[in-house]
Parts: C-alpha cells; sequence; structure tokens
C-alpha cells in the first residue's frame, strides 16, 4: 500500500537527506511516498488539506537546546490531537521535553540514532495497521455519506423535507450511517478473510471504551482486580423529575444495583482439563465447547477476551448487590456489552433464576400399568 509521510523539520539539509533515504522506499511492504516542509506553520495548514498517514516532526526551531523555549513540534502534535488522528514520530536532536510523550503511537527519537532507526519506528507503526485502519473509515464515511444524499436524500427531498427539524432529520442520517456498518461492510473494509459471516467474531461482543458516562444494564465494570456486569436495567439509572415536600427533586428509579462477577475460564475443571491434557480428546473438547458456547446451562455465560479483560464467564450464582448509585461509581467502568450479546445475557439470566424444578415421576410404576 502507498504510505505517505510528511517531514516537519527548518533544517532543509536534514529534509533532503532524509528524503533521499526514505522516498519510494519500501517499509513493512508499504512504499513510501515522503514530503517535507521546511515552515512549522505551513505544516499546521498542510494537516487541513492534506491526509497523510504519519507525520515525523522536529521539536525545536532554529538550533535544540535546554534554554531553546521555542517547540513548535509540540504545537502541531497539539493541533494534531484537536483535528485528526495521525501518529507522530519526533526526530530531534533533543528528546528530554518530550520523552513523557513517548507511547507506541508517539514516538521519540534522536536525530543522531540515524535514519535506519527511523525506518525501524515507521515500520512499527505502520505495522499496527493503525494508520490504514484510519484512512479506509475515512474513506468509508465520505462514500457512504456521499452516496447517501446523493443517490436517497436527493431524489426523495419531497418526501424528506417535510421533516420539520434538524434534528430528526439528521438523526435519520447518522442512524442510517451507523446500521450501514454491517459485518459484511467492516470486513470488506478491513479487508480481512478471517472475519467469517456465519461466526461471531470476539470483539462484536463489546463497545470499548464505552459510549456514556452513565452507568448502563450490560457495563463491564472492574474493582480490585475483579471484573462484574451490570444487571440492573438501564431505565432504573435514569434521573427523573420528581416532587419531594413541595421541592423539584431529581431522584433515580434504582435503590440497589445488581452486578454479576465473572470468572476468568481458567477456574473452570473443562479448561483445566483441557490445558493439562497433551492431547485432548473428544470429551474434554466437547465439555470446553459447551461452556464457551453457554450450552451448558443457563447459570453461565461466556465473555471472549478483550483487550481489558481474559476470557471469562458470568455466574449467575456470583451476584452482588451495590447499595446505591454513587456506591457504583468506586467501580472503574471499562467496556459494554453489545446488543444482541447484552439481551442474550439477560435471557439467560432470566431464564437461571425463572426456572421451575419439576419432580421426577416413577417412570416404572407408570410402564408397569401401561
Amino acid at each position: 500500500m502507498d504510505v505517505r509521510i510528511l517531514l516537519v523539520d527548518d533544517d532543509v539539509t536534514i529534509c533532503e537527506q532524509v528524503k533521499s533515504l526514505l522516498n519510494n522506499e519500501n517499509i513493512a511492504g508499504n512504499t513510501i511516498y515522503f514530503e517535507y516542509l521546511t515552515n512549522f506553520d505551513d505544516a499546521v495548514k498542510a494537516l487541513g488539506s492534506n491526509e497523510y498517514d504519519l507525520i515525523i516532526l522536529d521539536l525545536f526551531r532554529g538550533r535544540p537546546s535546554e534554554g531553546n523555549s521555542d517547540r513548535p513540534g509540540e504545537m502541531i502534535l497539539e493541533e494534531i490531537k484537536k483535528s485528526c488522528f495521525i501518529p507522530v514520530i519526533f526526530f530531534t536532536g533533543l528528546v528530554k521535553p518530550v520523552e513523557h510523550l513517548h507511547s507506541d503511537i508517539v514516538r521519540v527519537l534522536r536525530k543522531t540514532d540515524g535514519v535506519e532507526k527511523l525506518k525501524l519506528e515507521i515500520s512499527g507503526i505502520l505495522e499496527s495497521g493503525l494508520p490504514f485502519i484510519k484512512r479506509k473509515l475515512n474513506g468509508y464515511v465520505k462514500e457512504a455519506m456521499r452516496g447517501y444524499f446523493w443517490d436517497f436524500v436527493h431524489p426523495n427531498w419531497k418526501t424528506l423535507k417535510n421533516i420539520k427539524d434538524n434534528v430528526s432529520l439528521g438523526y435519520l442520517i447518522v442512524r442510517r450511517l451507523a446500521n450501514s456498518l454491517s459485518k459484511e461492510k467492516i470486513k470488506e473494509l478491513l479487508g480481512d478473510s478471517r472475519i467469517s459471516s456465519e461466526v461471531i467474531h470476539p470483539m462484536e461482543f463489546y463497545i470499548f471504551p464505552p459510549t456514556q458516562e452513565e452507568f448502563e444494564f450490560g457495563d463491564i465494570l472492574k474493582k480490585d482486580n475483579i471484573f462484574y456486569v451490570v444487571l440492573t436495567p438501564t431505565c432504573d439509572f435514569i434521573l427523573r423529575d420528581v416532587k419531594r415536600a413541595g421541592q423539584e427533586l431529581k431522584e433515580r428509579k434504582v435503590e440497589k444495583i445488581l452486578l454479576c462477577e465473572c470468572v476468568p475460564i481458567s477456574q473452570f475443571d473443562e479448561y483445566k482439563k483441557f490445558k493439562l491434557t497433551k492431547e485432548p480428546g473428544k470429551d474434554t473438547i466437547e465439555n470446553l465447547t459447551k461452556l464457551i458456547k453457554c450450552s451448558r446451562s443457563d447459570r453461565y455465560f461466556f465473555l471472549p477476551v478483550a483487550p481489558f479483560i481474559e476470557n471469562s464467564i458470568l455466574d449467575f450464582q456470583k451476584i452482588v448487590v451495590v447499595a446505591g448509585y454513587d456506591e457504583l461509581k468506586k467501580y472503574n467502568k471499562l467496556a459494554k456489552l453489545d446488543d444482541p450479546f447484552a439481551q442474550s445475557m439477560q435471557a439467560f439470566f432470566i431464564r437461571y433464576y425463572n426456572r421451575v424444578g419439576h419432580p421426577d415421576i416413577d417412570v416404572d410404576y407408570v410402564i408397569k400399568s401401561l
């Protein structure tokens, strides 16, 4: 794939040297198209009119030194954060002022480390896949909006203009965009054959990080290194206007909140037997499969591994009662179970506690009387 990289450095000699070594170079299977700017102010303007996959920034204007507070490279990073997402490599003579910014997405490199080390940093960012995911998603949103407005809104405007307010029309359009990101479209967008139309990819379970600050049904929480899922319905958390003793107040319907504890799958016998057996037999694999597919019992619900949680099982016998919304704030909200998995979990929970036992009938007696 073609990768567009912009270097911003007021030393034209450095710019020309780096360009001669990087332009048209193959890095991590991608062809590099290299541009540079020697004016820091021009770089901010370029961000708005060009789509770069990676930015390489000098930090200082002029000679780098501890006493030089003119660091436009930091200003450009802040502008990038405000306007778009582009991974950044600081390539500078003095790294101390930006060492605290170092991460997999914002990398910090001394110029004395040379261009070969710079290539390694570029390779690391490209191998993360983030620049390409961003590019594909940006392209998809633009194309989806173009097609929606010209292919649907334009020919149907006589009907749509009857919607009297912009909020309703906007809501209709945004919901249409969200709904268009089906599994098939995501598979096409990412170009990954490992995404199957017939089974669920583990990441389909979650919204991470959650989009709402308020607590909701299906939220995944963590406290004291234990994970929980909220079982209380979202409607009970909503602040409502109430009158009490002549005063207008806002109250939540919920008094106590139900959580279910997540147990790491490594603690279950089915997993232990599978891992401890050099060549697991059919029964061992079937038992583990039943646990994962939630077909063993309504008591259990499987949560697949994600960046914030290991493979885990919700155990509906491990229920925790939290004494109020303020107490819930002591838990760290990590993610949320997405639809329809949250509803499926709810169905398991209801079935487990709504079951009615059926006494065993004396079959021998019945058969003898036939």
